[in-house]
């Protein structure tokens, strides 16, 4: 993993765990399901995911501002998919939901890695999956599993269909 790679998961990590911590009213609205179901519930998509992290995962849904220090600023929809590990606990995926303007803004910006787009509805609403690299090292036994999830996520794109 190079410079960028990891300054790019240490800002992404630490947005998630302010926002955690914090409970700044974000995720007081929403709950955490360890159910695919609450993708569709809260953000109008499903997906399947590889089969060796299932019964495994919890989906977090949560939203922030693009920009906030703007406050007209666009709300963006997320979920945070988090792999229960054996010994501990991975952000594996997050999915956004925002409009077409906003993914154009979200675009300009230097993201390492790049940000999926999986799909644009009629209406305009664009979702993105951000997949987050094997934080597992390799004698643990969470890292084989990952891999796998990793090698298999393209079935993540391939079944991405709007619900609404």
């Amino acid at each position: 993993m190079n410079k960028r790679n990891n300054k790019y998961l240490v800002i992404l990590l630490a947005i998630f765990a302010a926002m955690i911590i914090l409970g700044v009213g974000i995720l007081s609205s929403h709950h955490s399901s360890t159910s695919p179901e609450i993708i569709q519930e809260e953000l109008g998509f499903t997906v399947e995911f590889p089969a060796v992290t299932e019964g495994k995962l919890t989906f977090m849904p949560f939203e922030y501002m693009l920009d906030n220090s703007d406050p007209q600023s666009e709300r963006i929809k997320a979920m945070n998919v988090v792999y229960g590990g054996r010994g501990s606990h991975a952000h594996l995926i997050v999915f956004e939901e925002m409009s077409t303007a906003a993914w154009e803004k979200v675009q300009q910006q230097a993201q390492e890695p790049a940000p999926v787009e999986l799909g644009t509805s009629e209406d305009g609403r664009v979702v993105i999956m951000h997949l987050l690299e094997n934080p597992y090292p390799e004698k643990s036994p969470d890292y084989p599993i990952i891999e796998e999830f990793l090698q298999e996520s393209s079935i993540i794109k391939e079944t991405f269909r709007f619900t609404e």
